[in-house]
């Protein structure tokens, strides 16, 4: 199964108690055709889009971007090459570096689309901030219309072997499980199955939808 954001009404999002670790990968599955520009589909930063990153689409432009912000500036940019505002399920993952000069790269439908060293190290929110889904905590960036599925974070940079297992449908709980620090398939129940802070999803709105079957995971 998956979840359905339909409106600006429609959000998920988990307490994150504490920055994560310096290094780490962010995977999910999503599918839009986007009618607004600059949308928030997943997000991890203050109530200021700072410290800590996002994933933005652009209806202009078709493509998604992974952005991570310092409090000064902006520190990491990777926009998509290939169209994501297609109407098809397309697997996402970045694999991040927060220390400044590393190589942060992200991964469209388990290939290596597009790597950049970060400008300089940036950071992530410490305390009281969520890991969002379907719209951010501020109002400055639009909200998404569209379906995620399989959202997992890691605490390590996963390989290119890694990344290519789950887009060809592997689930999270099979890759790397040591370090998983969050899964929510996004089924029928919104609770991750794993979830390394308080295990409570804030939902409003959203509807269930269908993806394709993982292996090893629970759609």
């Amino acid at each position: 199964m998956a979840i359905t954001f339909a409106s600006s009404a429609d959000i998920i999002y988990y307490p994150v108690p504490g920055a994560p670790v310096d290094q780490g990968t962010v995977a999910f599955w999503m599918k839009t055709s986007q009618v607004l520009a600059n949308v928030s589909v997943a997000s991890y930063w203050s109530g200021s889009s700072r410290d800590g990153y996002g994933f933005i689409m652009n209806n202009v432009a078709n493509k998604l971007s992974f952005i991570a912000y310092g409090v000064a500036s902006q520190r990491v940019l990777l926009t998509s090459t290939s169209n994501i505002n297609n109407g098809v399920w397309r697997h996402i993952a970045a694999v991040y570096d927060r220390v400044g000069g590393n190589s942060n790269q992200l991964y469209i439908d388990g290939a290596l689309d597009v790597s950049v060293n970060a400008s300089a190290g940036w950071t992530t929110p410490s305390t009281n901030y969520y890991f969002n889904l379907g719209d951010s905590i501020d109002t400055f960036w639009g909200s998404y219309v569209g379906d995620t599925a399989e959202v997992a974070q890691w605490t390590t940079k996963l390989t290119a072997d890694d990344v290519a297992s789950l887009a060809r449908g592997v689930g999270p709980m099979r890759v790397r499980p040591d370090a998983l620090q969050l899964y929510a398939p996004q089924v029928r129940e919104i609770r991750p199955v794993k979830m390394d802070w308080t295990p409570v999803a804030n939902v409003a709105g959203t509807t269930v939808g269908t993806h394709p079957p993982m292996l090893g995971g629970l759609a």
